[in-house]
C-alpha cells in the first residue's frame, strides 16, 4: 500500500474505495499483463485502476455488484474479507479454514455471500481479533486492510 493523493499520508483512518482495493489484489497479484476492455460500466480506460479492476473480474477476485465495480464507494469489511478469500482461491491456496461465528454479537448481520468467507477470515485469524463484534457491515479503513493483508500474509507464510 501506498500514500494518499499528492501528500504521500497513509491516512489511515480513511475507508478504502472498491477501487482501490480491486488496485491493491492487483498489485498483490504481481500486476499482471491485461489487454482493457470495457466490463464493467464506472470504469474507463484511463481510470488508474482500469487494469485492475478488468484483472480482478477476469480472476474472479471481485465480481462487481449490479454490473459495476461501485467506484466511489467505501468497501464493508465483509466484503474485502471475501475479496481476499477468493484472491486465496486463485493463488490455489488452501482456504478450507473456518471460524466459529457464534461469539460474535453482530454475526447475524453478515451478508449471506460472504459468510463462508467470514468464516474462512475468523478460522485463519485474518479477521475477529474483537472479542464481540466482527463489523462485517462496517467500512474497512486503510489501516484494518493492512492489518488483513498482514494477517493474510502470516497465514500463508507468504
Amino acid at each position: 500500500m501506498t500514500g494518499k493523493g499528492n501528500s504521500g499520508d497513509f491516512e489511515p483512518s480513511s475507508n478504502m474505495l472498491r477501487e482501490d482495493v480491486a488496485l491493491l489484489v492487483y498489485r498483490m497479484a504481481g500486476s499482471p499483463d491485461v489487454a482493457y476492455r470495457t466490463i464493467y460500466p464506472d470504469v474507463d480506460i484511463n481510470d488508474y485502476f482500469a487494469n485492475a479492476a478488468v484483472w480482478a473480474y477476469d480472476s474472479g477476485v471481485i465480481t462487481g455488484n449490479n454490473g459495476k465495480l461501485n467506484t466511489g464507494s467505501y468497501i464493508y469489511r465483509q466484503d474485502f474479507a471475501l475479496i481476499l478469500y477468493r484472491f486465496a482461491d486463485y493463488m490455489g491456496l488452501d482456504t478450507s479454514a473456518r471460524g466459529n461465528l457464534s461469539s460474535y454479537a453482530d454475526t447475524a448481520s453478515i451478508s449471506e455471500y460472504a459468510k463462508e468467507a467470514v468464516e474462512w477470515a475468523v478460522g485463519t485469524g485474518i479477521m475477529g481479533q474483537s472479542v464481540e463484534y466482527l463489523s462485517p457491515l462496517g467500512y474497512a479503513n486503510r489501516a484494518e486492510t493492512a492489518a488483513m493483508i498482514n494477517r493474510f500474509l502470516q497465514a500463508y507464510d507468504l
